[in-house]
C-alpha cells in the first residue's frame, strides 16, 4: 500500500473512532440527564409536605373496605359538590403520579429508579382512589391512563421477573 492509502485509512479510522466517542458521551450525557431527572422528581415526591398531603388527599377520598356503588355514587357527588380549587386540591397530588408515569412510559426517567423508589406507593396510592379514577373518567376518559399504564410496565416487570427465577 502506498502511503497516500495508508493516510486515508487512518484518517477514517480516526474519524470513525471519534465518532464512536461523540455518541458515547451524548449517550453518558443523555442518561446523566435522565437520573438527575428522575432523582428531582423522587425528591419531590418523598418531600414532607408533599406526603402531607397526599395524606389529606387520600383521606378525603376515603371509602370503606369494600364500598357499594351507592357508598361510591354519594362520595362521588359529595366530591363533585365541592369547589374547583379544593377538587385540584385534592387531586394535586395524584397529577404528580401522572406526570411521574408519563415521563416513566416515554422512558424519559430512569425506570429502574422509578420502580426501586415508587413502585410500592404508586401501586397502593392508585388502588385506594380506584374508585375515584373510575368516577372521574365519566368526564375524561383519558384520566390517569398514564399511572395506570405504568401500573401495568410494573405488574409485567414482576411477572418476567418471577418466571427468570422460577426457572432451574
Amino acid at each position: 500500500m502506498d502511503a497516500p492509502v495508508v493516510a486515508q485509512l487512518v484518517t477514517a479510522g480516526a474519524a470513525v473512532v471519534a465518532l464512536g466517542a461523540a455518541v458515547w458521551q451524548l449517550r453518558s450525557t443523555r442518561r446523566q440527564a435522565r437520573e438527575a431527572a428522575t432523582h428531582a422528581y423522587i425528591a419531590r415526591l418523598t418531600e414532607a409536605e408533599f406526603t402531607k398531603h397526599l395524606a389529606r388527599s387520600m383521606d378525603a377520598l376515603r371509602l370503606g373496605e369494600h364500598p357499594t356503588e351507592h357508598e361510591i355514587e354519594v362520595r362521588w357527588r359529595r366530591f363533585a359538590r365541592l369547589k374547583h380549587e379544593q377538587q385540584i386540591e385534592i387531586a394535586a397530588p395524584f397529577n404528580m403520579f401522572e406526570s411521574v408515569a408519563g415521563l416513566y412510559n416515554r422512558n424519559l426517567v430512569t425506570r429502574g429508579i422509578i420502580e426501586h423508589q415508587l413502585e410500592n406507593t404508586a401501586i397502593v396510592v392508585f388502588q385506594r382512589i380506584e374508585w375515584w379514577v373510575t368516577a372521574s373518567r365519566t368526564r375524561n376518559r383519558g384520566y390517569f391512563r398514564e399511572w395506570e399504564l405504568m401500573l401495568g410496565w410494573f405488574a409485567e416487570r414482576r411477572l418476567r421477573a418471577a418466571w427468570h427465577t422460577s426457572r432451574p
